[in-house]
């Protein structure tokens, strides 16, 4: 009997449907689902005999559970491509584009008939994306890239982009599809600029009291050797040599105060970092001497060179020292130790204080946006220099006991 059948699905209507099908001869399909969850595709044919009679009704039912399940994920899935705040497209394996959602479309200004284009023309010769090549090349070799990418529009504003690019393959190891994740984060960069800006103006007002008092001591030497030459009217030789040194001194620090406020130009260069190093210690010199602490260093010779922004890194190693001498009440010492890590081939920095330390709920907050402990302080120091040290590949760690000091840790890769 039929409801032997019928009765095992949510469907009431399979006696009448197959009635229907004897009546009018015509083909029934319906997908339906049993009481245990699972979905079937049914379908009814009228049964001919060899005399072609109609004699009875075909009903098959296939399995669709997984099938169906799947569609459903597809859809979600699809509808999460489709509508997400992040710019997704996709391409053949050669490259072409074959699907983008609607926030790429909009953050890009690409060609209308973006469909077809290769992903490499789109980035290299509508967006201008001078380091796209090598980004390609690496993603063509089978290898993830991810990073920012920075290109011009016509109104002449620069669009920075964070960008992902996967390599999709197939169980043979073959690519048979490339996904990018587009997200526009010119804001962001905006925002980053004006931290550190603000952080840089906040820096160079501290040292002007430093820097002046610094300055003073080799005028007033100038100005006393000139008066000594003026009243004794001769000329001596070891008068010259000492204000020689004071005039190079001067311009040292003068010139280290002119890299500080110039405008900022992004160039990477290979540097030594010890003399970047020297430099900063030269210029907190004063500042630490008015509170009686002294400054050392202990610099491995022949330091690997480290491919960064000079700008940038003294910032960070101005940060670091001038928080180590505002830590220290008493008079003391700070040491400033570069080594290489052959392990990890990183060039490795640290500022040693004897300050008054941190316990540890502070430290895991030093880093946050207007966290302070400095009753002057922005707290967007730490936040700045950890953001600089993350452009170039580096990390940041702290070693700190309460009365005993910090210790800082500055790793760079060497490319």
């Amino acid at each position: 009997p039929f409801f032997h059948i019928s009765h095992n699905f949510r469907y009431d209507h399979l006696i009448e449907d197959a009635m229907h099908v004897l009546r009018t001869n015509n083909t029934l399909q319906k997908e339906i689902q049993s009481y245990d969850n699972q979905w079937y595709s049914m379908k009814m044919m009228p049964y001919r005999t060899n005399e072609n009679l109609i004699n009875g009704v075909v009903i098959t039912f296939i399995n669709i559970t997984e099938i169906k399940r799947s569609n459903e994920e597809l859809a979600i899935t699809s509808f999460a491509v489709a509508h997400s705040p992040t710019g997704i497209f996709i391409t053949d394996h050669q490259g072409k584009i074959k699907y983008i959602n609607q926030k790429f479309m909009e953050q890009k200004h690409a060609p209308k008939e973006v469909f077809g284009l290769h992903l490499y023309d789109l980035y290299t010769k509508n967006l201008g994306v001078k380091r796209f090549p090598k980004i390609w090349n690496e993603v063509y070799r089978g290898e993830k890239w991810n990073g920012e990418i920075s290109y011009v529009q016509e109104g002449g504003e620069t669009v920075w982009e964070q960008l992902a690019l996967m390599p999709v393959k197939n169980d043979q190891d073959e690519i048979i599809h490339y996904i990018g994740l587009s997200e526009d984060i010119s804001q962001r960069k905006q925002s980053e600029m004006m931290l550190k800006n603000s952080e840089m103006l906040s820096a160079l007002g501290q040292l002007a009291a430093g820097i002046a008092h610094e300055i003073r001591n080799p005028l007033t030497s100038l100005k006393g050797f000139l008066q000594l030459m003026m009243q004794e009217e001769t000329y001596k030789k070891e008068y010259m040599d000492v204000m020689m040194s004071e005039f190079n001194r001067l311009e040292l620090i003068i010139s280290e105060l002119l890299i500080l406020a110039k405008p900022e130009v992004v160039k990477y260069e290979n540097k030594q970092i010890n003399l970047i190093l020297q430099d900063v210690c030269t210029l907190l010199h004063t500042q630490a001497i008015l509170k009686n602490i002294t400054i050392s260093t202990d610099f491995e010779e022949k330091l690997p060179v480290v491919h960064c922004i000079e700008k940038d890194m003294k910032q960070v190693f101005i940060n670091m020292v001038k928080n180590s001498i505002e830590a220290m009440d008493d008079p003391g010492s700070i040491l400033v130790v570069s080594k290489f890590d052959p392990d990890t081939n990183q060039v490795v920095v640290q500022v040693i204080d004897e300050g008054k330390g941190m316990p540890k709920d502070r430290l895991t907050r030093i880093t946050e946006p207007f966290y302070t402990t400095k009753e002057k302080g922005t707290g967007l120091g730490l936040m700045v220099s950890h953001k600089i040290i993350s452009n170039h590949k580096g990390s940041i760690s702290y070693d700190s006991e309460e009365g005993k000091g910090t210790t800082v840790e500055i790793r760079l890769p060497l490319s």
